[in-house]
């Protein structure tokens, strides 16, 4: 994370930086709980900016949600990828809507 503040347009990336944790997918979550829909929601325990955790807390607000840990991309893109890619497959195959 520290290498974005060295990188070409850092100035820029600080304001999305600055940003992201004040980001929320929903404004009332509990609202979530009233989804009838499938929810996937990947994670990892080394993204610092999306914690572990929080998957696991927003997961209590929907009725049937899957929580994948998947590798981090820190450690190891191609993981990351493959990791990503089989719980997509895996989840859309479970989905009937």
């Amino acid at each position: 994370m520290f290498g974005q503040f060295d990188a070409a347009q850092a100035g820029a990336r600080l304001a999305r930086l600055e940003r992201i944790p004040l980001d929320c997918p929903c404004i009332d979550l509990t609202a979530c709980q009233r989804l009838a829909l499938p929810v996937l929601l990947l994670a990892n325990r080394q993204d610092p900016i999306h914690p572990y955790d929080l998957a696991q807390r927003l997961a209590q607000f929907f009725i049937a949600p899957q929580v994948v840990e998947v590798t981090a991309k820190s450690v190891s893109k191609e993981r990351y990828r493959a990791d990503m890619q089989a719980a997509l497959e895996a989840f859309l195959q479970e989905v009937t809507i």
